[in-house]
Parts: C-alpha cells; sequence; structure tokens
C-alpha cells in the first residue's frame, strides 16, 4: 500500500534564492503578507552578509515586493523591520505596519516614531574627526530644518520628550527633544546597552560597571531625571528578553519571570 502526502496539494509555492547555509531563513505571517528572510553574500570580497528576502501574498504567494533588507524580529526586538529607499516599515503582531521616513533613526524604543521632529544618526567622515563617529541630528518632519545636533553622540530611544544618547564610552544622556539640552547623564563606569524597553518615563536596560567584578544588573532609569528607579541583578547564565510592551522577561534556571518597567 502506497504512502500518500498527509498534507495534500500545496496552496501554491514560491522559488525563494536560498542565502547562506550558516544562516536559517526566518518566516513571519503580518496579515495578509508573508515576510521571508535570509541571509545573503553581497560582498565577496569581504563576505559581507545581509539580511535580504521577499514579501509574499499569503494567499497567492505571489511576489509583492523584493525589498533592500527584511530584518526578522528576535526575543529582544519582536518587530520586523523592512528598509528600502523610502524608510523602513516595522512590522508587529499588536498593531499596523508603521512606516518610519528614511531620514529618521530607527531607534530601538520610540514612543513617538511620527514626531513633527525626526532624530537622524549622522555618521562622519573616518579620521574626519577623534571623537565617537556618530551624531544625534533632529530636524522638522515637514520643513527637514535642523532643530538641533549633539555631536559624538548616538540616539537610541525616545521616550516620554527625551531623546536618550550614547557614546563611545556607553555613558547614557537625557537630551531634551524640543530644544537639545542636556538633562542629565550616567556616571561613565556604568556602559548603559539596548535593548532597551520604556513604559511611562523610566526606560530599562542592561548595564556593566566597570568598577566592578563583572556585574551587569538591569536598571530602570527615570528619562526626565536620570535617577535609578530600580535595579535587578541578572545572573550572566539567564537570557534577557524585552518586549514590545511595558514588560520585559528574565529566563534562566528552569524558570521564566514577567516583570513591569515602571
Amino acid at each position: 500500500m502506497g504512502t500518500a502526502d498527509p498534507l495534500g496539494t500545496p496552496i501554491w509555492n514560491t522559488a525563494v534564492t536560498p542565502g547562506i547555509p550558516e544562516w536559517q531563513p526566518s518566516i513571519a505571517v503580518f496579515d495578509q503578507k508573508v515576510l521571508i528572510s535570509v541571509g545573503r553574500e553581497v560582498d565577496r570580497a569581504t563576505h559581507r552578509t545581509e539580511p535580504q528576502g521577499l514579501i509574499l501574498d499569503v494567499t497567492t504567494g505571489a511576489v509583492l515586493s523584493e525589498p533592500e533588507r527584511i530584518v526578522p524580529g528576535s526575543l529582544s526586538i519582536p518587530d520586523w523591520r523592512v528598509s528600502g529607499p523610502d524608510g523602513t516599515v516595522l512590522y508587529s503582531r499588536h498593531r499596523e505596519p508603521l512606516t518610519i521616513p528614511a531620514d529618521q533613526a530607527d531607534l530601538q524604543l520610540d514612543d513617538d516614531p511620527l514626531s513633527g521632529t525626526q532624530i537622524a544618526a549622522e555618521e562622519i567622515a573616518p579620521g574626519a574627526s577623534d571623537r565617537f563617529p556618530i551624531d544625534t541630528v533632529a530636524s522638522a518632519a515637514e520643513s527637514g530644518e535642523t532643530l538641533w545636533s549633539r555631536p559624538g553622540e548616538m540616539p537610541v530611544a525616545r521616550l516620554a520628550g527625551r531623546v536618550l544618547t550614547t557614546d563611545g564610552t556607553g555613558r547614557l544622556r537625557g537630551i531634551r527633544e524640543s530644544t537639545g539640552a542636556l538633562d542629565w547623564s550616567l556616571p561613565t563606569d556604568a556602559l548603559f546597552t539596548c535593548p532597551c524597553v520604556g513604559a511611562g518615563s523610566v526606560i530599562a536596560g542592561r548595564t556593566y560597571d566597570r568598577t566592578s567584578s563583572g556585574t551587569s544588573p538591569l536598571i530602570g532609569v527615570d528619562v526626565h531625571t536620570g535617577r535609578q528607579i530600580w535595579e535587578l541583578q541578572i545572573a550572566e547564565s539567564w537570557q534577557l528578553s524585552m518586549s514590545a510592551g511595558d514588560r520585559f522577561f528574565t529566563a534562566g534556571e528552569g524558570v521564566l519571570t514577567a516583570w513591569e518597567v515602571g
């Protein structure tokens, strides 16, 4: 007696150019679109690999587009990011797709991505300065007029009217979005890192204290004052997953724990 395909006849199939073997394809479905991301070598000389792929119609399998980049979501950054000449589209399971303009930095945490103030990370030419080679530049969304800039600082988040920046030392700074004025900065011996999650006026991220013996607690910081609200010691063997909402999760030693940020 022969064996039959238990799944029957496929609804559709579409050819997808494979990526490098070391990079497993990622697939996600958002409403009526199927997103596929594979790693492809774009520069043979340097072996540079970029996440590329396709967007397909979920009903027919027809190719809707082949964007420049498709960065799949992860535990720490759940949104999928699809980049093209007009900007980046964020795909999420809890809201409609959101388009970030090409001149707007793709911040890891942004509570107002369609703000009238666009925040950009502009690279300076190599060797042009001995400082950190990225500037934070704010401009008016409608006119493109430059409103303020912070040389040598990279934007990482926008929350509750503050733009959070860091530099080559890992020092986190709170910048007033409306004026570019510095409100506060964390000590240089505390290296603040993202992925970040925020709620209300509190941002949470990992910090590595250079003066200690390798501890890396998770801390919550008030973005208006820079005051540390809380601290949670995280074992190095634990994995940390940030959600897109106001909670984060720690996983380790057989236990998954949910925490509120604010």
